[in-house]
Parts: C-alpha cells; structure tokens; sequence
C-alpha cells in the first residue's frame, strides 16, 4: 500500500483517513473517561479514567503525527507512544489495587515500574529508528503490561468470583489482539483504509468493552 498524500490548505498531509480515525477513538475515550466521573471513589476506576484520559491524548497526538509527519518527523510519534506508556501503566494499577495479597501488590508495583521506566529508556535510546521499527517498543510494553499484568490477573478475578468487569476487561484484551495481528501483518482495505485504520476500529471496540466492565465498579481486593 502507498502512502496517501495530500494538499490542504497549502499543507501537504499524509494519511488524513489514520489522522481520522485515532481522532474517533480519542473521542470515545474522551466521553468514556467523563461517564465514569461518578465512579472514581473506586481506586480501580480511578486508574482506569487515567487510562481513558492519556489514550484520548494519545491517539489524538497520533493522529496529528500520522498526518503532520512531513513537517514534524519522529516528534510527535515520541510523544504519543511516550503517552500510551503512562496509559499502560495506569491499567496496570487499576488491576494491582484489586490483589488481596499486599506481598504480591509489592512485586507487581516493582515490576510495573522498572517496567515503566525501560519501555521510557528504550523509547528515548532508539528514537532514531523508523516509525514502524521503534513501534515494537510500543507493542512489548502493551504485550507486558496488558496481557502479563491486566489479563492474566482478570480472567483469575473472573474465574474465581464471576466478577462482570473482570470479565469484559479480559474480553477486551483479546479483541485487542486481533489489532496486533492486523498490525503486524499490514492488512489493508485500500490506500486510503489501511492496516492502521482497521486496527483503530478494533481498538475503539475494546476499549468499549473496558468502559462497559468497568462502568460496573469493579470490586476491591478479589483476589
């Protein structure tokens, strides 16, 4: 698939249906992060509505780097996927503060934060690379935290006490993964519906599948 190229108002724009699409799923993120206002007592949904929040500005930052590439380079795509790092981090606080064991709190707080901080380091050591390459960065520190932390301690939850969040959190996940493979394997429509447009929509769907669990105020200290 070619690059779509195009002249707006003098600018010269790449990709303006990918720059679209992260700005349908910033959206959504936006007013799925605003309905669960009410339920921040919970500290689960607390983290959860720092992940809405930091995936709205990140696919948002995305989108503008999709499209203002010729002008901004690398720049903006460091600062989205610096972004979605936080936002992996936050899911996987939202899914510790659910852990009876305060021993087993403590390792997985340790993990999450040399975690963290490797994917930052990585990030910033192998800025250089091209956009498509430096993004495995991205794919491990979700691989890490979404399905090493978020999924396998969910499906415990969900196994143990039919918990409804835990089960749609889980369930997001794996709908996720469909957008990895779609990803890894640049699976397009057309040039002007690519890979990464598809891949857009199948986020979009799980992330609503995370906002119907955790609207339900997931319970504390399950496990």
């Amino acid at each position: 698939m070619d690059v779509v190229e195009v002249t707006w108002f003098g600018l010269d724009l790449r990709e303006p249906m990918t720059f679209f699409t992260n700005v349908a799923v910033s959206v959504f993120c936006f007013i799925f992060w605003q309905r669960l206002k009410s339920n921040e007592a919970n500290p689960s949904v607390k983290y959860w509505r720092w992940f809405m929040a930091l995936m709205s500005t990140s696919t948002f930052v995305a989108g503008l780097a999709h499209m203002f590439f010729n002008y901004y380079g690398h720049a903006l795509h460091f600062s989205g996927r610096l972004t979605i790092g936080f936002a992996i981090f936050m899911a996987e606080l939202a899914t510790i503060v659910l852990i009876r064991s305060a021993t087993w709190r403590k390792i997985l707080l340790v993990f999450v934060w040399v975690e963290l901080i490797a994917f930052i380091t990585l990030l910033i050591t192998f800025y250089a690379l091209p956009v498509q390459e430096s993004f495995l960065i991205v794919k491990l520190h979700v691989g890490f935290g979404m399905a090493g932390i978020v999924f396998t301690n969910h499906v415990g939850i969900y196994l143990r006490h039919k918990e409804y969040a835990s089960k749609m959190i889980a369930l997001s996940i794996i709908i996720s993964i469909a957008a990895g493979v779609v990803s890894s394997y640049k699976l397009s429509f057309h040039d002007w519906f690519t890979h990464h447009d598809i891949g857009h929509l199948i986020v979009l769907i799980s992330f609503y599948f995370v906002y119907l669990g955790i609207k339900q105020k997931p319970s504390i200290t399950l496990t």
